[in-house]
């Protein structure tokens, strides 16, 4: 248990320092959750006050949507080796989600079936 919550941490402090480097955002909060699948990274306060308030425009926020998402497709490399450095699973690819109006986004990575245990489970 006390190793579960060592990755989540180290990999909530992975994400902010990359999002602060990579993508220039400083999250007010950082969440994990780790599923077999799956993990997903709940980032808290991402978006500027002008962009929240641009992003009343449907247009604007759809732009908005679409630049961080570039943006972050362009430098997810690195942030997926660190992922999988962290939790030694392979990633198989991740993407952002944003959403403007509230100032959040959530990072998802999908993870390879890579698991110790599921492999030990097949093999044996």
């Amino acid at each position: 248990m006390a190793q579960s919550v060592q990755i989540h941490q180290r990999l909530a402090e992975t994400v902010a320092r990359f999002e602060q480097t990579h993508m220039g955002l400083c999250p007010k909060s950082v969440e994990v959750d780790i599923h077999r699948s799956h993990i997903l990274v709940s980032l808290t306060g991402v978006v500027s006050a002008a962009e929240r308030q641009s992003a009343r425009d449907q247009e604007v926020r759809e732009l908005l949507e679409k630049l961080a998402a570039a943006a972050f497709e362009t430098v997810s490399r690195d942030l997926e080796t660190e992922v999988e450095r962290i939790t030694g699973r392979a990633v198989a690819g991740s993407r952002i989600s944003i959403d403007p109006l509230a100032g959040d986004a959530i990072l998802k990575f999908l993870l390879e079936d890579t698991e110790p245990q599921a492999k030990s489970l097949a093999e044996g």
